[in-house]
């Protein structure tokens, strides 16, 4: 175990080192070349102009970057990439899979097998580089490149690791990451890759739209969780990553309530989930925003564990991208889809 740690921290040494010479030479090449040329040309540069995205775009681009970098970042701890404690901690999902999800996850799990290692690395790399470019390129060609293979790597995510999406085991709510942040990363980066345009009139509608039907099937689907069988699935208690103590102890809190009173546990399940779908309709106050975000930090921590134990890829699970759509749903809608840097 030692040796292998040892392994992983040099590994990941050589790693920080390409990314931050690949960061110093994106900035540096650009700052050199504006400072030099004018003494080569005996003219001053002349710079394109900057990209003026609506701010529902800037909100999600920011958000997006954001979001990848720390999903990088969460792939650093040598407990995720170590192959037993990840194998042991995902077991239960892969377990509890029906025939197509477990074949896509047992597929990715093939694979990890071989190079558990270098895979973290791998992951930590492109989500580094994706949210810086997602960050820095707003509105340019090069980041709706970006995004286009954000919404590839997304949809990697959401139909290997995640077994598409959470949506075939036994952990299907949206309390535990459903529909999954694979698809969700895909959609939302979907929307920077399309024309700035359709912010004006389409890209808000089709948010609030795609909100309420997604929170009206999660609706649905918790439903089907009124037995403590299903509600253990929903909260697990095997082995669990290096979470803080007071998050696995909700956790842990909460799979006993399901055993003592699953239909009550439930039924309040139920009606957030409705409410967080309900909220969708009328995104234009202010309350409506702080509702929804005071309801998705619920669900990210009661029902995610805060991201800490995902162990896949998108380190963060889906409540920070859902709240990264209903703060873009809500600026759209708001008739704030003017322009900002």
């Amino acid at each position: 175990m030692a040796h292998s740690v040892g392994f992983y921290y040099s590994v990941l040494i050589w790693a920080a080192i390409l990314y931050g010479a690949g960061v110093a030479f994106k900035f540096g090449s650009l700052f050199l070349y504006e400072a030099f040329m004018p003494w080569v040309t005996d003219e001053p540069v002349k710079k394109k102009p900057k990209p003026h995205p609506p701010r529902p775009a800037v909100l999600l681009w920011w958000w997006l970057g954001a979001y990848l970098i720390l999903s990088g970042l969460a792939q650093i701890p040598p407990v995720v990439a170590l192959m037993p404690t990840h194998l042991m901690h995902n077991l239960p999902l892969v377990l509890a899979q029906r025939s197509l999800g477990r074949a896509m996850v047992n597929t990715w799990l093939r694979g990890f097998g071989i190079h558990p290692i270098m895979y973290n690395i791998l992951v930590f790399m492109i989500e580094a580089v994706l949210g810086l470019f997602l960050l820095t390129e707003r509105g340019t060609p090069l980041g709706r490149v970006t995004a286009a293979i954000s919404v590839a790597w997304g949809l990697f995510i959401a139909i290997f690791p995640e077994g598409i999406g959470f949506l075939f085991s036994c952990r299907n709510s949206w309390w535990s990451g459903a529909p999954g942040p694979g698809f969700l990363l895909a959609g939302l980066s979907l929307l920077l890759v399309l024309p700035d345009r359709g912010w004006e009139a389409r890209y808000g509608r089709i948010l609030q739209g795609a909100w309420i039907a997604l929170w009206a099937i999660g609706t649905l689907v918790q439903l089907t969780f009124f037995s403590s069988q299903r509600l253990a699935c929903l909260f697990p208690t095997g082995p669990h990553l290096a979470e803080p103590s007071f998050l696995w102890s909700t956790i842990r809190a909460l799979h006993q309530a399901a055993a003592r009173d699953p239909l009550v546990l439930n039924l309040v399940l139920t009606v957030l989930t409705a409410l967080i779908g309900i909220l969708g309709l009328r995104p234009r106050s202010t309350l409506s925003l702080v509702a929804a975000l005071v309801l998705l930090l619920a669900l990210w921590w009661l029902g995610q564990n805060i991201g800490l134990n995902a162990g896949f890829a998108l380190m963060l699970n889906s409540a920070p991208l859902w709240a990264a759509g209903f703060a873009a749903l809500q600026a759209s809608i708001h008739g704030r889809a003017g322009t900002a840097s």
